[in-house]
């Protein structure tokens, strides 16, 4: 991915997803996180791969400027704002050489603690209710989704199917939002509730690949389609279809119709 590509995609990722990442830091002021990479693979997940090759970091921007989230962290990516605005998930790495696992931090001047790990990279975590988070971590090659409690314990599998699945927000309804493939290197938006059930398409008609959903305060799901980001809206149901007349009493006119 070029730098200017690079760059509008993570600006769209502000504007669009990254709403929640924001903390107010005193009246009239107001702060954000970002990350910043030279290189970003938004699809590497897709293998099981990296989607920060040469690293990355979080950064805070307010009005007296930016500086790291972590400063003592080798790398550090994938921010997610607590409910209250008090918290802040991550993934990071405090070595350049360890995996990716996933960390909290109070803010506005917390010490990093881990609160998920494993054996290989654990990415993209989320906060759910009831003191509870969401992740994906690489097992056996793929990457797995899991939620588990924030106080630490075991982690509970929510996806077992053979292709990698990475979390991309918990909706207003409870289920959470995630991306799997479709077919071969076809990237598509699924939901599954935190027990583990209810795992289906958002849509089913698969006509591209879709990526990166999150849900915006009017509740659409915007998402990246190609190039171009994209949202979900109501399906029509075509074609329309005539009433016949007689079949019932009080039938409309045969030339009324069903939108």
């Amino acid at each position: 991915m070029s730098q200017r590509s690079l760059l509008l995609f993570l600006v769209a990722l502000l504007i669009v997803g990254f709403t929640r990442p924001t903390v107010e830091a005193a009246p009239g002021s107001l702060q954000f996180l970002y990350t910043a990479t030279p290189e970003y693979e938004p699809l590497a997940w897709l293998q099981g791969a990296d989607r920060f090759p040469r690293g990355a970091q979080i950064f805070v921007h307010g009005d007296a400027g930016q500086h790291p989230l972590v400063p003592s962290f080798a790398a550090s990516a994938d921010a997610a704002l607590s409910f209250d605005s008090q918290r802040v998930l991550f993934a990071g790495k405090q070595k350049p050489l360890d995996h990716w696992q996933i960390w909290e931090l109070s803010l506005p001047d917390g010490t990093p603690r881990r609160v998920a790990s494993g054996a290989d990279d654990c990415i993209r975590p989320l906060y759910l209710p009831e003191d509870r988070l969401v992740f994906t971590c690489r097992v056996g090659g793929r990457f797995e989704i899991r939620s588990a409690p924030l106080s630490g314990g075991k982690s509970l599998p929510l996806t077992y199917g053979a292709e990698n699945a990475i979390p991309t927000d918990v909706l207003r309804d409870g289920r959470i939002l995630f991306e799997s493939a479709y077919g071969a290197n076809h990237p598509e938006i699924y939901t599954v509730y935190s027990d583990g059930s209810g795992i289906e398409s958002y849509r089913c008609d698969h006509d591209s690949a879709r990526h990166g959903g999150r849900q915006v305060s009017s509740g659409d799901i915007i998402f990246v389609s190609g190039s171009a980001l994209a949202k979900f809206t109501s399906a029509r149901a075509k074609p329309r279809l005539p009433v016949e007349t007689g079949s019932f009493p009080g039938a409309p006119p045969r030339a009324n119709r069903i939108s």
